[in-house]
């Protein structure tokens, strides 16, 4: 109930004004203050979206998993419904050995800290040799280097989640809490965290490519596939097409 101000107090957090209302852990009690918000019109036709949220701490691992399902209901009567469960550590140093895991990570920062410096300098040469523009050109016009610089890219902003994983104080929780635990931020972050860690692991992957180049039968298939990149440009674009048409028709069924 947007419109209502004088029941609820809103919450604009996450980007979206909303009314937060916690649920008491017993069901008995939960069924009550169901019926409750439904007598006073909290949830009644008026409502266009209604969200269940909750943290479940898994002691077995241990693991911290923040759960939400939120229902969507347009004016004209459509149902939308959207899920998302994201589990995380309760620390990001939680195990015994977690001084060499510190270890691997800092020798990754001074890492990336070196290949930054040694591509700045590339850059550096090639634009004192032929110029901004020119060089600008001549440096990037290798595949291999926009990998590497995707990769870097990638480990920054990679670090920068870690860190506002580490400085995040929301998972320093009491577990006899009685109390709603908003975990919707730090499981954002987790999420980014991990979908750029298997990004990098992938590009990775694709830059070991090159290396084939050293023994002429590793490089029979990349060197095939190359020879024949003008003959298959045209059958990929084909090929994405159908797909997109068959896939847009599977949607629409």
């Amino acid at each position: 109930p947007w419109f209502d101000t004088t029941k609820w107090e809103p919450n604009t957090g996450h980007g979206q004004i909303r009314y937060t209302y916690d649920f008491p852990a017993d069901p008995t009690f939960a069924s009550l203050a169901l019926t409750e918000l439904r007598s006073h019109e909290f949830v009644s036709k008026n409502t266009r979206q209604f969200t269940i949220a909750m943290t479940i701490y898994n002691n077995a691992l241990p693991m911290l998993l923040f759960f939400k399902l939120s229902f969507s209901i347009s004016p004209t009567g459509e149902f939308k419904q959207i899920f998302k469960i994201e589990a995380m550590n309760v620390l990001e140093y939680m195990e015994p050995w977690y001084w060499f895991q510190a270890i691997l990570e800092i020798f990754a920062c001074l890492w990336t800290l070196q290949k930054i410096f040694k591509y700045f300098r590339r850059i550096y040469r090639s634009v004192r040799k032929f110029g901004l523009y020119r060089g600008l050109v001549a440096y990037f016009s290798d595949v291999t280097i926009l990998l590497d610089w995707s990769i870097l890219i990638m480990v920054i902003v990679w670090f920068s989640q870690w860190v506002g994983l580490l400085l995040d104080n929301s998972r320093d929780i009491d577990l006899d809490t009685k109390r709603y635990v908003d975990l919707e931020d730090a499981a954002h972050h987790f999420h980014t965290y991990n979908t750029l860690f298997n990004a990098i692991l992938c590009v990775s992957l694709m830059q070991l490519v090159k290396y084939t180049g050293l023994d002429d039968r590793m490089a029979l298939l990349t060197h095939s596939v190359w020879e024949s990149l003008n003959n298959l440009l045209p059958f990929l674009a084909l090929f994405c097409f159908m797909l997109f048409t068959f896939s847009l028709i599977g949607h629409l069924l």
